[in-house]
């Protein structure tokens, strides 16, 4: 009898582990995905010129002197 009632702890223990560490890993999942995803939004928002200063960090160089200029040397051969 004695025995039965140690393996039925031991189980309902096990159950009440499982299913805590199922939910918090749950959870923690879900946080990391919001939060990869707010990063995203953020960093298209600063791309965009949503920051303090309104510079588009992605468009600055698309004037002058273009976004194809030669660097190492003339012609096709110094784009990179």
């Amino acid at each position: 009898y004695a025995y039965a009632m140690l393996v039925a702890s031991e189980v309902s223990a096990s159950a009440v582990i499982i299913d805590w560490y199922g939910e918090s890993e749950f959870w923690f999942a879900s946080i990391k995905i919001i939060g990869i995803l707010g990063l995203i939004v953020l960093e298209v928002v600063l791309f965009f010129g949503g920051g303090p200063n309104h510079d588009r960090l992605g468009f600055r160089y698309w004037q002058k002197p273009g976004a194809f200029i030669p660097f190492a040397a003339p012609g096709n051969t110094g784009k990179l």
